[in-house]
């Protein structure tokens, strides 16, 4: 991926789900990702909108990158206190929602039948448990999103 099309993933990612909320949390905890993680995360969008992986293997992907940091697992409210505190659904990565965004927003394109709750399915089946409300960012969902899209409110 040259430079041009990783700016061009980041401007995309950017689109849907602007930088930004209310309390930065998902925007600081991008800075938790590794360098090649990120890198990886861009490369995932790239690959998949160009034909060159399948939806199977970008969820795949992500989800192995998102389990490989601990702190983004479930939260859990009744923790011993002597455990760590793991992250909220709110201080995931922003990285990480755009591009599992991005990934139902594909799929959607393809398979007009495709939910929020088959994506959930889907995402669970390879290791990822989250509830709808994680899809959830700052008032937009996929769903929304896609609608957008396809009525032509957003370019």
């Amino acid at each position: 991926m040259t430079l041009m099309d990783k700016k061009a993933v980041i401007t995309k990612l950017n689109q849907m789900l602007p930088p930004f909320n209310r309390f930065g949390a998902m925007v600081n905890s991008n800075s938790v990702l590794s360098g090649n993680d990120k890198e990886e995360l861009y490369s995932i969008v790239w690959n998949l909108e160009n034909n060159i992986i399948t939806y199977n293997v970008a969820l795949n992907k992500t989800v192995a990158i998102v389990n490989s940091y601990p702190q983004f697992g479930n939260y859990n409210k009744n923790a011993i206190s002597n455990t760590p505190i793991l992250l909220t659904y709110s201080r995931m990565p922003l990285l990480i929602k755009q591009v599992l965004f991005y990934i139902y927003y594909l799929r959607k394109l393809s398979d007009h039948q495709m939910t929020i709750n088959s994506f959930i399915r889907d995402m669970a089946s390879v290791g990822l448990v989250k509830t709808k409300k994680f899809l959830n960012v700052a008032g937009i969902t996929p769903n929304a999103y896609y609608s957008r899209i396809i009525c032509g409110y957003v370019n």
